[in-house]
C-alpha cells in the first residue's frame, strides 16, 4: 500500500529563509509517494507567492494564505485539505538531507499504521556558535537533536520530535484534534508540535526515530544567546508556576515560601557574580530566572475576585456520554473553520456523534435490539464497537471505503425490501445529487416498524443546492438549511427532529463555530449566520 506522502510549512515573513528551504526539497531525491508542498503564509505577505510562482520547481507546490498570525491555526488549515496523505511537516527557516524524504517514505512503507515519525536536527548556526558551556542551558532546537545510540525504526517514548522534522498522517492528527491554537511560539513553554505528540501517543500512536530524516535548522544568533537562555529559563518557571496547584490557599503559601527562595538565591547570584568565573555566574542567574517565572506564575492567577478559587469556573466541564468523559471538550479544525469545544479527547467522539448517540439511547429505550438488524452506512469509529454489541445483525457499509462489510450505492441499495430494523446514516446526504432515490432506498429497506436516524449539517435555514461539488467543503453537493428535512416527509410516515436543545447542556451538542464570514470565495454560496453557537438538528424518520 503506497500511502501518498505531502510536506507542510507555515511560514511568516521569512521569505528568504523559505526560499532555501523549498530549494532543498526541490533537489532532494524524492520518491514515487512524495506528492509535493503545502505553504502556508500566515500574518502578512511578504512575498511568498511571488517566489513560489516565479520558477519552475520539479516538484507541486500549492500556496494558501492565513490573514491571522498564527502558525497553529495555518497548520490546522493545512490538514483540512488532507485525509489519507502522511504530512511531513518542516520550518521554513532549513535545509534537507537529500535523502530525508526517500528515508521517511520507507519508514512509512514498513509502518503505514498508528505510527508518527520524526529525525535527527543540526544546528546551523547563522552566527558565531554558543559556547559549550552555555548550551546546557539552550534547547535542543538551537543545539541539535540526534538520539545518538538509537537504531533505525526505534521506538520513541516520550514521544518528543522536533517541530521541524516530523510526520504524522492526516486523518490521525485531526482525530486527535489537530494543533491547539492556544499554543505555539512566543506563547508558552510547550509547542503547538509538542502537545499534538503527546495526544497523538496518548491515542495509541507508535512514535518511530527515522536515522535518515536529517534536516539542518538555521538557528540566528539571537536564538542561541545568553538572553534568550535566561528568557527561556523565565518561561520554564512560568509554566510551572501556572501548573501548581489550584487551590488558591495552596498557592499563597507556596508564593510565599518561594519569595523567601527566591531571595536567597538573588544574594547568591550576586556573590557569584562578583567571584566566581562566567559558566558558574550564569548558572546562578539561570536558576534565579526561573524562579522569578514560577513565582510569577504562581501569582498571576490569584488576583481578580480571588480566581484560584474560581479557576474551575474559566471553562466549561462537559461530559460525553458515549465514553463517561468529564471535562473539557477540545477544538477541532475543519474546513469551515475551526470549531470550539467539539471533539471529546479520550473517544474523539464530535457533537454530532454525541448528540446522535443520545437520540439512539432515547428511541430504543426499552427496546430489546439484541435480535434486531442495523445497517450504518459510513460508519463512525467512536459508534461502531457500540452498536456491534447492541444489534445482532450489525452491517457497516460504504460506497468508497474497504474497511467496511459491504460496499453500497445509496441510491441502490442491494438489501431485500423490508429487511433491516434501523438505519443509521450521518453526514452522507449531502454528498449524493439524487437525494431522493437514496432515501426512497433506505425507506425501502426499513421494516413495517423500521426506524432511520438520518443526519446532515445544518447550515442557515434554507438549503442551497450546488451545481457541482466543491472540494473545499469537502465534496458537498449542497449546503443543508433546516427546510432541508422537509424532503423526508415523501417517503416516510413519520419524521420527528431533535434540536440541541433537547438534552442536557453538559453533552455539548452545539456548533461553536464563526459563521458570520460566509459567504467567501472558496464558499460563495454560504449563507451568514449571526453568533458563535448554533444550534445543530437530526431527523428521526419511522417506515
Amino acid at each position: 500500500m503506497n500511502i501518498p506522502i505531502v510536506t507542510v510549512i507555515a511560514t511568516q515573513d521569512r521569505p528568504e529563509l523559505l526560499a532555501r528551504t523549498l530549494s532543498s526539497i526541490n533537489d532532494s531525491l524524492l520518491s514515487p509517494e512524495y506528492k509535493g508542498i503545502y505553504v502556508i503564509e500566515n500574518g502578512t505577505k511578504c512575498g511568498v507567492e511571488e517566489i513560489i510562482f516565479s520558477r519552475e520547481w520539479k516538484i507541486r507546490i500549492e500556496y494558501h494564505f492565513l490573514k491571522q498570525k498564527n502558525k497553529s491555526k495555518a497548520l490546522n488549515l493545512a490538514l483540512t485539505l488532507l485525509d489519507d496523505e502522511f504530512v511531513y511537516f518542516n520550518d521554513d527557516d532549513l535545509l534537507l538531507h537529500p535523502e530525508s524524504i526517500v528515508s521517511l517514505a520507507q519508514a512509512v512503507k514498513k509502518y503505514p499504521e498508528k505510527t508518527f515519525f520524526g529525525g535527527p536536527l543540526i544546528a546551523d548556526y547563522a552566527g558565531t556558535p554558543p559556547p559549550e558551556w552555555l548550551k546546557e542551558y539552550l534547547p535542543n532546537s538551537a543545539t541539535g537533536y540526534s538520539l545518538t545510540g538509537q537504531k533505525n525504526f526505534s521506538v520513541i517514548a516520550p514521544a518528543m520530535f522536533y517541530g521541524a522534522n516530523w510526520a504524522a498522517k492526516a486523518r490521525d492528527i485531526k482525530q486527535a484534534g489537530g494543533f491547539s491554537e492556544s499554543l505555539g511560539p512566543n506563547k508558552a513553554i510547550l509547542g503547538e508540535e509538542s502537545a499534538l505528540q503527546i495526544k497523538l501517543h496518548q491515542s495509541g500512536l507508535t512514535a518511530r526515530f527515522v536515522s535518515g530524516m536529517v534536516v539542518h535548522h538555521n538557528i540566528p544568533s539571537n536564538r542561541c544567546s545568553q538572553r534568550f537562555a535566561l528568557k527561556r529559563s523565565f518561561k520554564t518557571g512560568a509554566y510551572k508556576g501556572n501548573s501548581y496547584s489550584r487551590s488558591f490557599k495552596a498557592r499563597l503559601v507556596r508564593s510565599f515560601n518561594e519569595l523567601f527562595s527566591l531571595l536567597r538565591q538573588l544574594l547568591k547570584a550576586i556573590v557569584y557574580l562578583l567571584l566566581k568565573p562566567q559558566p558558574q555566574r550564569f548558572r546562578q542567574f539561570f536558576i534565579l530566572y526561573q524562579r522569578i517565572g514560577f513565582l510569577y506564575g504562581l501569582l498571576s492567577p490569584l488576583p481578580s475576585k480571588l480566581s484560584g478559587y474560581m479557576l474551575h469556573l474559566w471553562y466549561p466541564r462537559h461530559l460525553c456520554p458515549l465514553c463517561g468523559f468529564r471535562g473539557t471538550f477540545q477544538s477541532y479544525p475543519s474546513l469551515s473553520g475551526n470549531r470550539k469545544y467539539a471533539q471529546c479527547p479520550k473517544c474523539l467522539a464530535l457533537e454530532r456523534h454525541r448528540f446522535q448517540y443520545l437520540i439512539f439511547s432515547a428511541i430504543t429505550e426499552g427496546i430489546d435490539t439484541k435480535n434486531m438488524s442495523m445497517v450504518h452506512f459510513a460508519p463512525e469509529n467512536c459508534l461502531q464497537d457500540i452498536f456491534s454489541q447492541r444489534f445482532k445483525n450489525y452491517i457497516t457499509s460504504d460506497l468508497d471505503r474497504k474497511d467496511v462489510d459491504k460496499k453500497e450505492d445509496l441510491t441502490a441499495l442491494s438489501f431485500d425490501t423490508g429487511s433491516v430494523d434501523l438505519v443509521f446514516a450521518s453526514h452522507v446526504l449531502q454528498y449524493i445529487k439524487n437525494d431522493s432515490q437514496a432515501l426512497s432506498e433506505i425507506s425501502r429497506i426499513l421494516t413495517p416498524q423500521g426506524i432511520a436516524i438520518l443526519a446532515v449539517p445544518i447550515i442557515g435555514e434554507k438549503t442551497v443546492e450546488y451545481s457541482e461539488c466543491n472540494p473545499y467543503e469537502e465534496g458537498h453537493l449542497r449546503c443543508p438549511g433546516r427546510d432541508y428535512y422537509d424532503r423526508f416527509k415523501k417517503h416516510f410516515s413519520r419524521v420527528t427532529i431533535y434540536s440541541s436543545r433537547d438534552f442536557a447542556r453538559n453533552y455539548q451538542l452545539y456548533i461553536y463555530q464563526d459563521r458570520a464570514c460566509f459567504p467567501k470565495d472558496k464558499m460563495p454560496l454560504r449563507p451568514i449566520i449571526k453568533g458563535k453557537r448554533h444550534s445543530d438538528f437530526i431527523a428521526v424518520c419511522y417506515k
